[in-house]
């Protein structure tokens, strides 16, 4: 049966507001809310080994709904991440020629670059502050470096932006002809959900809040049209639709706010030069043996240069300037009286038999073990949750 073409946007998010089941909380759908992440990792996640701490918390949008969205001015034969492009569609890296390979662990070499230059952007530091657990793989995708990640969004509007406007040159146009698409992602009906799609949330970095962002990881050869539970949805470009959205978003200024981190990222991915460090720490992550280390280097030195047309050099000068660290110390003693303005908890009595929190949701919430949670309520040391300050242990 041939799939419903919407005759423009406003239609299709129309069906996709009416379509969105009503949320039993109450609050602004533009607040955030403080979440103990640490327990949502699966042990097995690694992070790159550049500092970033797994403690603290994530200040996720306000769910109000189950659905999270992504929004394309096209519909794709595959949707698959940026890393990935170009490739063949193969499952397994080692089906991969030599040229492809090549290409994904440039990326890789790119992605741990800029997140080693992260340290010095004070909004590391104000995270740190706040208590806020920050992915780095995550914002390194949310500022244009390719990833293992694909983006959605929490808004209907932010996916509808993204659908109707492209970036050309680093300047948003809305598109007015042809057909794009919208991804909806129920993702509650995933079981053990938190393990698969993660929530970026508030942060003290400008560009990921703005957008509502979350990711999830597509496997190699993976398609997101295939993840279950995922429904596609096309409609024509018009002239009026394009307008409305880009207006909406003030020209795509207000998702993406001026930031040096994004100059930082164009700058490692427009540069014909890496740095020599980055290239053997990637190499070692990649499982090559430590007494090869010298031999592997010259050659994979030599497959750069052929198929990325990279050169390596032991200093390659990508810093954030005098300038921009003072333009970000103006930037945020403006933002940080503001900064927890829309952020709460929801405070929650729980007992043990009744229907108001059941223990998977308590577990989420507290950030503990279920057995832990289960030796609480029998103690009776458990009687409410409260959250006094972001980043504090109190009330957890």
């Amino acid at each position: 049966m041939e799939k419903r073409v919407y005759k423009n946007i406003f239609d299709l998010v129309k069906h996709l507001r009416d379509d969105t089941p009503s949320s039993p909380l109450v609050g602004d759908s533009d607040a955030y809310e403080w979440v103990d992440y640490r327990d949502f990792l699966d042990e097995s996640y690694e992070w790159i080994d550049c500092g970033f701490d797994q403690t603290g918390g994530r200040l996720m949008p306000s769910m109000h709904s189950p659905y999270l969205y992504r929004g394309q001015t096209e519909q794709h034969s595959r949707c698959y991440p940026k890393v990935y492009r170009d490739f063949p569609p193969v499952n397994r890296p080692r089906e991969l020629k030599e040229e492809y390979r090549t290409m994904y662990l440039s990326s890789q070499i790119r992605i741990l670059w800029f997140i080693s230059l992260l340290k010095e952007h004070p909004a590391m530091e104000h995270a740190r502050q706040f208590g806020i657990q920050i992915n780095p793989i995550a914002l390194a995708q949310h500022y244009g470096i390719p990833t293992h990640y694909l983006d959605l969004t929490q808004s209907i509007d932010v996916a509808a932006f993204f659908a109707w406007c492209k970036s050309e040159n680093k300047v948003w146009q809305p598109v007015d002809r042809g057909q794009g698409v919208i991804y909806r992602f129920c993702w509650v009906k995933i079981p053990e959900a938190w393990k698969m799609i993660e929530v970026v949330g508030l942060l003290t970095f400008p560009r990921p809040g703005e957008q509502k962002a979350w990711v999830v990881p597509i496997r190699l050869g993976g398609n997101f049209e295939k993840v279950p539970h995922v429904e596609t949805f096309t409609f024509k470009h018009t002239l009026e639709g394009s307008t409305h959205f880009f207006d909406m978003f003030d020209s795509g200024k207000a998702l993406f706010p001026e930031d040096p981190a994004a100059d930082i990222a164009d700058s490692i991915m427009s540069i014909t030069v890496i740095p020599t460090n980055f290239v053997v720490h990637t190499l070692l992550q990649f499982g090559c043996a430590p007494f090869k280390l010298e031999e592997t280097f010259k050659v994979f030195q030599g497959r750069l240069l052929c198929y990325c047309n990279l050169t390596v050099e032991n200093e390659v000068p990508i810093a954030l300037t005098k300038e921009q660290l003072e333009k970000l110390a103006a930037y945020w003693s403006k933002r940080e009286k503001d900064f927890l303005r829309n952020v709460g908890v929801h405070a929650v009595k729980i007992i043990e038999k009744g229907e108001m929190l059941t223990q998977a949701e308590a577990v989420r919430l507290l950030g503990i073990s279920r057995d832990s949670l289960k030796k609480r309520i029998i103690d009776g040391t458990l009687k409410a949750i409260r959250v006094f300050k972001v980043g504090s242990n109190q009330g957890r």
